[in-house]
């Protein structure tokens, strides 16, 4: 799985999390998945590349603030 895994996708334990997948998900699903803040962080500059809606974007970079502790902007 490793091998197909795109640079905007977190692997981790054998499983892929895409962005579409962080994005639905909630950050308790975060957490019971094994997916820490740092692996997150890691992929910031990537998902700000992303044409999200004004409403997407705030509430994704909302999501990812609570998860990290700090403010998220993707803009």
């Amino acid at each position: 799985m490793e091998h197909f895994v795109s640079d905007y996708s977190i692997y981790h334990d054998g499983e892929i999390f895409t962005p579409m997948w962080l994005y639905y998900y909630d950050t308790d699903d975060y957490e019971e998945a094994g997916i820490t803040p740092k692996m997150v962080e890691e992929k910031l500059d990537l998902y700000a590349e992303f044409q999200f809606t004004d409403e997407a974007a705030e509430a994704f970079e909302e999501k990812l603030s609570e998860f990290l502790g700090e403010d998220v902007s993707l803009g």
